[in-house]
């Protein structure tokens, strides 16, 4: 007979679904309080938007490329059709 732990017993290492692991990274990418003090952005609207869609460029590139891709996939597929 073995004797067991008064401790509470182990538990398997809970593993986040994908979905959440990519959402923590997303909202890790860029620091959204930083240490040094921002810089004041243009009075213009465009360069006020450019100014705060800066840090996401590659991930807004990277989305135009997958959609654009998924787009001529869509289309190639229709071809078929």
């Amino acid at each position: 007979m073995a004797i067991r732990s008064l401790t509470a017993p182990s538990r398997r290492r809970y593993k986040r679904p994908m979905i959440t692991r990519f959402f923590v990274w997303l909202e890790n990418f860029v620091d959204s309080f930083p240490l040094n003090r921002p810089e004041k952005p243009a009075a213009k609207p465009l360069a006020f938007a450019w100014h705060y869609t800066r840090p996401f460029l590659p991930l807004l590139v990277a989305s135009i490329l997958f959609s654009t891709a998924i787009a001529f996939i869509e289309v190639y597929l229709f071809a078929f059709v």
